[in-house]
């Protein structure tokens, strides 16, 4: 498991304060806003700890992502480490100090724009903050614990991609599906024929821990002989040259983008129809037949 920056509002009495937390070390690194001290503890059982951290590790993937009360010291049982711990949101509503209400916009804003921006594969959350998850999520799992309620949420608009592994534009391990956005066709029995001039994959990569990756792309054949390609990562050039036939990789960087989605754009300006030099009456414009996709650190 890859260990990850985590953000945390911890309840202190009726007070809250955001705290930094690296891997799984709950102490404070770094604070938005007043530090207090003074945390509340809550002791546990060790023999049902143990049984219910065994139990629920089973149910939760590699990759969740956690916030809301009790989320952050669960995932410290359990020795998983990933998370957007936002602890007791409960006393957001409160009226504190005599009437002042305590509320750190700064962490809630932060938490938003990591919702908003990453696709996370599942999310674990307290089912009273339940509401912050956003759309394109659905609940697959729910238990209870010490008095806390906490429902899993899977993505079922993206799947995000982890190093390594292979995009698949072939056969029964076909996957491509899920990062093309437009500009491919249909898939062959040994490629997929890219269609048109501009060809768009978006692809989501959580938890990087490099600031720059490789990116291949293996092909089958490139059409007309060559194709003059230029590949931009996010908007930024990363690649351009003519690809030919008997070159059938094309390499390129990625430099590491906050919002962890990785817009893959190829422009094609080369792209032609079979139809127009009359070898068949196939009128895609065609260019690239890509095989498979891969995207590793550098």
């Amino acid at each position: 498991m890859v260990s990850t920056e985590k953000i945390s509002i911890a309840t202190v009495g009726s007070f809250m304060c955001l705290v930094v937390l690296v891997s799984m070390a709950l102490s404070s690194v770094a604070t938005f806003g007043s530090t207090l001290t003074g945390k509340n503890q809550t002791t546990y059982e060790t023999e049902t700890l143990d049984k219910f951290v065994e139990e629920i590790k089973g149910r939760i993937s590699e990759g969740t992502v956690a916030f809301g009360i009790g989320t952050a010291q669960l995932f410290s049982y359990m020795d998983l480490k990933t998370g957007i711990y936002i602890a007791d949101w409960e006393d957001l509503d409160q009226s504190l100090n005599g009437g002042e209400t305590v509320i750190n916009q700064e962490a809630i804003d932060y938490l938003t724009q990591k919702l908003k921006t990453n696709k996370y594969s599942y999310i674990l959350v307290n089912e009273s903050q339940a509401g912050y998850v956003p759309a394109g999520y659905e609940e697959i799992d729910n238990f209870e614990y010490n008095g806390f309620s906490f429902e899993l949420y899977e993505n079922t608009q993206s799947t995000p991609y982890f190093f390594g592994d292979y995009i698949f534009f072939y056969g029964d391990g076909y996957n491509a599906s899920r990062y093309i956005v437009s500009g491919m066709s249909g898939v062959e029995d040994n490629f997929t024929w890219t269609d048109g001039n501009n060809v768009e994959f978006k692809i989501p990569i959580n938890n990087i821990s490099t600031d720059r990756m490789n990116c291949t792309i293996n092909l089958a054949t490139v059409f007309n002989g060559e194709q003059s390609v230029d590949i931009y990562v996010n908007d930024e050039l990363m690649f351009s040259d003519v690809v030919t036939a008997a070159n059938n990789t094309i390499e390129f960087k990625i430099n590491k983008d906050d919002s962890g989605i990785y817009d893959i754009r190829l422009v094609l300006p080369d792209a032609v129809s079979p139809e127009k030099f009359g070898q068949s009456e196939d009128s895609r414009c065609l260019a690239l037949a890509i095989q498979r996709l891969q995207i590793t650190s550098d």
